[in-house]
């Protein structure tokens, strides 16, 4: 007699509440099932997404073995424990205990993929940069390197149609200027481009990634030619060592001080841009200056 992969399971539709997941958690814990490491950083951001009402039911499953062990579904659980909010889930019982190693094979659904089935132009762009507005307006680094705060694709899509027009505004800008990527990422120059032109000086963010692509007449001693200096120093550096691009940090920075001399009518130091470093040797983030209007965070 022939049986069919899906013998012996049951799927059904569940209220999951903070007081169920976390005796599944316990039992999981109990019974010592191999699991991945927690990644606390996603829990939160799962958790927020659910406080904030951005948790969607999506029809993917928590997931049991034949022994009614908990395999797939720890950081959701995790979470809303963590949220204290109760959401709807898909529970799949009875599964063989071998598929634990062949759950989430399939390819990640990024929200670029999500800008560009809704035939955004510039969609890689735009979801770049929407990620450093995003840590930008929540006080966390905005460089993806130094970032401290992980973003679920809900929190993207928030932020990006909060600040939809100046975001696609800045990727347009960014690719008419299409030279600056050889010395920095879209995403770096766009978002100091976002918040220079939305929160700065329209017109001086303008000439500054005009003069970016293309120095011209730029005087010596501008930050810009200090800029296009380090930053091609940075990038032969990192091909030397086979680190290809490498971290978007070093590029970030340097831009911000570059336009931060700039801003303040400074020429470069003698000693070119400077990328500070604490105690503990890790780049010191500085913030971008000019700022004539408040932070969106703090309004």
């Amino acid at each position: 007699m022939t049986t069919t992969p899906w013998e012996g399971t049951d799927v059904r539709k569940v209220m999951l509440t903070p007081n169920m997941a976390q005796v599944w958690l316990n039992k999981m814990k109990e019974g010592d099932v191999p699991q991945r490491r927690i990644k606390d950083p996603w829990v939160r951001a799962m958790a927020r997404d659910m406080e904030g009402g951005r948790w969607a039911f999506t029809g993917d499953p928590i997931r049991f073995d034949k022994l009614d062990r908990l395999i797939d579904g720890q950081h959701r659980c995790n979470a809303v424990v963590a949220s204290g909010v109760t959401i709807p889930v898909l529970v799949i019982r009875g599964l063989d205990p071998s598929v634990m190693s062949k759950i989430d094979l399939g390819v990640k659904r990024t929200f670029a993929d999500y800008l560009k089935i809704r035939k955004f132009k510039y969609a890689d762009t735009c979801s770049a940069i929407t990620s450093f507005v995003h840590r930008w307006i929540n006080r966390a680094s905005p460089c993806v390197a130094g970032g401290s705060l992980p973003i679920s694709n809900p929190e993207r899509e928030n932020t990006f149609w909060r600040f939809s027009e100046p975001i696609f505004q800045a990727a347009e800008f960014i690719h008419h200027h299409d030279g600056i990527r050889l010395y920095a990422p879209r995403s770096i120059s766009g978002f100091v481009y976002f918040v220079a032109a939305n929160y700065v000086d329209r017109a001086k963010a303008d000439w500054f990634f005009e003069h970016f692509e293309e120095p011209g007449d730029v005087p010596r001693g501008h930050p810009l030619l200090a800029l296009h200096k380090a930053l091609l120093q940075h990038k032969q550096e990192r091909l030397r060592i086979g680190g290809g691009g490498g971290s978007s940090t070093i590029p970030y920075v340097l831009t911000v001080v570059a336009w931060n001399l700039y801003i303040e009518n400074r020429d470069t130091p003698p000693k070119g841009l400077k990328v500070s470093r604490n105690q503990s040797g890790s780049v010191q983030i500085p913030e971008i200056a000019g700022l004539t209007k408040r932070m969106p965070h703090l309004q």
